[in-house]
């Protein structure tokens, strides 16, 4: 990621458009979590560092391959 803590605009994408999202380090939080809960194609997703907690990984519930 770029420094930007909006995830929004990753919906925008094809729905197997997105393969991996190194956000380590960045501001992503619980909320933004929400915006990834639609590309069935994520497979790697690091949030080390990040301020994610086990209530936000609720929004990554429908990504069977992650």
């Amino acid at each position: 990621m770029d420094g930007t803590d909006d995830l929004s605009p990753l919906r925008a994408l094809a729905l197997d458009g997105l393969f991996g999202l190194h956000a380590a380090a960045s501001a992503v939080d619980d909320r933004q979590l929400r915006h990834l809960g639609g590309p069935p194609g994520l497979q790697i997703l690091d949030l080390s560092g990040t301020q994610v907690t086990a209530a936000g990984l609720v929004h990554l519930q429908s990504l069977k391959r992650l």
